[in-house]
């Protein structure tokens, strides 16, 4: 605050590069260096000093999703909206928007990427893990309810420390309606990619064979 005091009558002035003088304090040298790192955000030496982690564990898990349906009958959408119509409030969604949608011919799979730490803790019994992930769910099944097909899968993905997937089915006992939904514990590590994408790939083989049985 004490900074932003000094320097608000200050007009900002766009720099390419900051010259460092050798009358230049030590501390100060050091800062111009740091600050020509930034300015060079092209140079293979600037690295990422800021970063969403959720929005980086959902393209990850895109890639890895992408990868492992290669060679395999289907189509992946990402960020695919769904579109709202009507009298939205302002505070309202205009849209939805599932991270990824795998289409194959007779079923389609429906997931969301969630930088959430819940498969670090699945041997604990937390009200604030329990409301999470209720309100993750819920996300999830209101994706597949746009869905027509009648095979169709919710996965979660969630970081993990070992790749592991949890098959629920949730079925309502009146109308006998049945919601399939996966949970997948997802190592987020760059050697874990190629044994990940070669698993996840078993995952929508098998399951693709059951439904076609």
């Amino acid at each position: 605050m004490s900074i932003q005091r000094k320097v608000a009558s200050i007009a900002a002035r766009r720099a390419d590069l900051l010259l460092i003088h050798a009358s230049d304090p030590a501390c100060i040298k050091d800062v111009k260096a740091q600050a020509n790192i930034l300015l060079q955000k092209d140079s293979t030496i600037c690295m990422a000093w800021r970063m969403d982690m959720a929005e980086l564990f959902e393209r990850y898990v895109q890639h890895i999703v992408t990868n492992s349906i290669k060679g395999l009958s289907g189509t992946v959408i990402y960020n695919g909206k769904i579109a709202g119509k009507g009298n939205i409030p302002r505070w309202g969604l205009k849209y939805l928007e599932p991270d990824i949608m795998i289409k194959f011919s007779n079923s389609i799979y429906i997931a969301d990427a969630k930088y959430k730490a819940h498969f670090y803790a699945r041997g604990i019994k937390s009200d604030t893990l329990n409301e999470t992930h209720r309100s993750d769910l819920h996300q999830l099944l209101a994706y597949c309810s746009f869905e027509p097909q009648s095979h169709k899968t919710g996965i979660l993905f969630y970081p993990a420390k070992t790749l592991s997937f949890q098959k629920i089915q949730y079925s309502d006992r009146i109308g006998g309606i049945c919601n399939k939904v996966i949970l997948c514990g997802l190592p987020f590590e760059i050697e874990e990619i190629k044994n990940a994408t070669v698993k996840i790939k078993e995952l929508f083989q098998n399951d693709v064979l059951e439904i076609s049985n």
